[in-house]
C-alpha cells in the first residue's frame, strides 16, 4: 500500500469529502487530490504530524487498517530536508 492509497482510505473512513479533510489537515483540495493520485506527497512537517493523529484516532476506532496506519505512520521526510 502506498501513500496514496493510505491517504485516501484514512480520508473516506473518516467520511469526509477531499475538501473537509483538506480543511482538517490544513491544505488545498488539490493538495489531497494530487495525494491520492500519487503525484505528491506530503511534505510539510505540521501536515505530517496531522496526517498520523488523525491515523492515531482512526485505527484507535477500528476505522483504519494497520497496513494503511504504518504507512501514513512512515512518511518519509522530503529529499533534502534536514532531521532535528
Amino acid at each position: 500500500m502506498g501513500i496514496d492509497q493510505a491517504v485516501r482510505e484514512l480520508r473516506q473512513n473518516l467520511q469526509q469529502s477531499q475538501e473537509k479533510f483538506a480543511e482538517v489537515v490544513g491544505v488545498e483540495r488539490d493538495a489531497i487530490s494530487e495525494w491520492e493520485l500519487g503525484r505528491a506527497r506530503p511534505k510539510r512537517v505540521a501536515v505530517r504530524l496531522r496526517l498520523v493523529a488523525l491515523a492515531r484516532v482512526a485505527r484507535h476506532q477500528g476505522r483504519l487498517s494497520e497496513e494503511a496506519f504504518e504507512r501514513l505512520c512512515a512518511i518519509p521526510p522530503p529529499a533534502g530536508s534536514h532531521r532535528f
